[in-house]
């Protein structure tokens, strides 16, 4: 049984990404910019011992490998963006394979989309399309022809393992695959192993898939959200689905017994971080389901001959989809320890349930706001509560200045912070795009007045004064608990 976690590679800054997003984007830009959306909701998800790494440091890769091996995950997927030889996010995957100490096997999926602001929710502003009229499988073989006689690369049958994510785009997709496998013969190889995704976009069955060329097929979840439990969280633009209830759907999924399916599980899917409010969010609330889930698709393939026991995993790192089993500050190493114990428990034949309460009572009991050193934030108060909450933040807080709802105490210093009136200044505080912590006796008028302004309680103002402030890895949160 092999276990298959996906890896993005965007996690250090390229030219592209700085010309679209703004100078030094990586995907942690996203990651820590995301906030609760409702009330349970777990955001942000933030890395704990491996931290915000970036991916041109080749220790990164190394440890990330000795620790996925530690949990019993055997290789894994990387993401490869291939525009007609132009390529994006690619040094990574370069560099780990001049390493050797990325002592970790590997395969690599096409990652066949048109490159888009999809993340601003503009899904048809272009930035990279794919141009499937010049593509060149020669070209596009050559480039990867390194990779796929790697010792480390993952093979079946002898052939390389090489996932294409949207088949269904590419008109003669049969005489590519042709033109690869005869040019992987031709290097010395036994051919190639195509393997194509049934997700969300696929309008193809299975069958027509095979009939592309496709050796197998993998079962990219999420996938069609249809027949799972929505979640009423009060808002309109937000899906939330009810985890146990997609893992029960995708468990009850029937592969046709003449065709290779490799199924995929995830330990929770959230992409808020990128989407915000236009977000699909698949919260997990009990780890046993993620648990049960993978030993039920290790089920699921156990028939198949060694090399084909297969089952993918999203995945190692997509923060911003909130998707990984790298280790993170609320949960630690927890659902690669789960991994490792289901593992073991289906080598056992006997499915385990834990006591993961963890989770549950840590969502319960904290309230964060994310801050780091560069947080803009305003105190709304400048009396007793006022003076209190200044003393308790830290010495390297981003503090800008008190905000007073008297005009004759405008410009007013404390403690060498101007005092702004929000009549006037409305325009002048909202330009920092600040934390306002409301810290006066008159705090339900003032939160009236906020709200007026669009503004959203424990997400861009609060007015639970008991400030206390956590450290988690060098990350600081402000956690706010109510004085009663």
């Amino acid at each position: 049984m092999k276990l298959i976690a996906f890896y993005l590679p965007q996690f250090h800054p390229i030219k592209e990404n700085d010309e679209w997003w703004g100078k030094g984007f990586t995907e942690w830009s996203n990651v820590t910019k995301s906030k609760p959306l409702f009330n349970g909701h777990y955001q942000p998800h933030l890395p704990s011992e491996l931290g915000f790494y970036d991916l041109r440091l080749p220790i990164i890769m190394e440890e990330q490998s000795k620790l996925a091996k530690t949990y019993g995950i055997d290789a894994f997927c990387y993401y490869h963006y291939w525009f007609n030889e132009r390529l994006l996010l690619e040094k990574p995957i370069e560099m780990m394979l001049k390493n050797p100490n990325v002592d970790m096997p590997f395969c690599l999926c096409w990652a066949n989309e048109n490159w888009t602001r999809r993340w601003d929710g503009k899904e048809k502003e272009i930035l990279i399309a794919q141009n499937y009229n010049t593509y060149s499988a020669e070209k596009h073989m050559e480039w990867l022809m390194p990779y796929f006689k790697d010792s480390r690369y993952m093979k079946i049958e002898g052939k390389p393992i090489f996932l294409v994510y949207r088949a269904m785009d590419i008109k003669n997709m049969k005489s590519i695959i042709r033109k690869w496998n005869n040019y992987c013969i031709e290097e010395g190889l036994n051919g190639i192993y195509t393997v194509a995704a049934n997700t969300v976009f696929n309008e193809l069955s299975y069958d027509e898939l095979i009939d592309l060329g496709f050796d197998a097929i993998y079962n990219f979840e999420p996938n069609s959200f249809k027949g799972s439990e929505q979640e009423n969280v009060g808002l309109t633009k937000t899906a939330v689905y009810n985890y146990k209830s997609f893992v029960d759907m995708s468990i009850k999924k029937e592969f046709p017994d003449d065709i290779t399916i490799f199924p995929t599980v995830f330990p929770n899917w959230d992409n808020s971080a990128r989407r915000g409010e236009n977000a699909s969010i698949i919260q997990i609330d009990d780890p046993n389901d993620y648990s049960y889930w993978l030993y039920k698709s290790m089920e699921k393939v156990k028939n198949y001959t060694i090399d084909k026991q297969i089952i993918f995993i999203n995945a190692w790192n997509e923060w911003a989809e909130g998707a990984h089993l790298e280790p993170d500050v609320r949960n630690g190493r927890l659902f690669l320890d789960i991994t490792l114990e289901t593992i073991n428990n289906f080598k056992s034949g006997e499915f385990k349930v834990k006591d993961y309460q963890i989770i549950k009572n840590k969502q319960k009991s904290n309230n964060y706001i994310l801050l780091d050193e560069s947080t803009p934030i305003f105190i709304w108060g400048i009396g007793k509560r006022g003076k209190t909450t200044f003393e308790k933040l830290p010495i390297k807080t981003n503090f800008i200045g008190f905000i007073d709802s008297n005009i004759e105490k405008r410009n007013n210093k404390i403690e060498g912070y101007s005092v702004l009136n929000w009549e006037v200044d409305n325009n002048k505080i909202m330009g920092y795009n600040p934390i306002i912590l409301v810290a006066s006796s008159f705090d339900d008028e003032i939160m009236e007045t906020l709200q007026h302004a669009n503004l959203e309680k424990d997400r861009d103002y609060t007015n639970k004064l008991n400030v206390r402030w956590l450290t988690f890895e060098g990350i600081k949160y402000l956690n706010i608990y109510d004085l009663e």
